[in-house]
């Protein structure tokens, strides 16, 4: 949607419904205690707020990478300058001080490379490649996947409102993402 207002990227009926579709499944997935009336959780709404901010995020690095910055570089600074954030602000956290050895620095050190900077600069390449709106609608996969690994990996129970809300949201993404095909003569083109 805001790739629409501010990248001036244009989504077809499809890609509307589908987006529709994945917002229902979102909702769906987020509200405990039945669909109807929603009950949105206090970690859901961080969750959604958090959604909300890398979607601005994506729109911000969409618009500059198109222009003149580099994926590599734009992942870089946004590392920095968010460590130099966290840095700052964890005193406040009240969880008084981290432990400092080897193992713990050696897990931050992984996290933030395998699990921070290489996604980031590989979702600036995409950004670069593709339209924002498109490259945006993956992230979608990230309840889907979460779900199939904590229900055998911690236990956690497919409830009703999270399975209707998987399937919504994967609905939603094969229509977002699907390529429509026309036939000329006897081949497929893909616009």
């Amino acid at each position: 949607v805001l790739a629409v207002a501010f990248l001036g990227e244009r989504l077809s009926g499809r890609q509307r419904i589908g987006l529709v579709c994945g917002f229902v499944g979102v909702v769906s997935a987020v509200c405990s205690g039945g669909l109807w009336p929603p009950k949105p959780t206090l970690a859901a709404g961080i969750v959604v707020a958090g959604a909300l901010a890398w979607a601005v995020g994506t729109i911000v690095a969409a618009g500059a990478l198109r222009n003149t910055s580099h994926p590599i570089s734009l992942a870089a600074w946004q590392m920095t300058v968010g460590a130099v954030f966290l840095a700052v602000i964890s005193p406040f956290g009240g969880h008084g001080h981290a432990s400092s050895g080897a193992r713990d620095l050696s897990l931050v050190l992984l996290l933030g490379v395998i699990g921070s900077a290489v996604p980031t600069a590989l979702f600036y390449y995409a950004l670069r490649a593709g339209a924002a709106s498109e490259i945006s609608a993956w992230f979608f996969l990230v309840p889907i996947i979460g779900v199939a690994s904590a229900w055998p990996l911690l236990g956690e129970r497919l409830t009703l409102p999270l399975g209707v809300g998987l399937l919504g949201v994967s609905v939603g993404l094969w229509l977002v993402l699907r390529q429509r095909q026309r036939l000329v003569g006897s081949a497929p083109v893909m616009p």
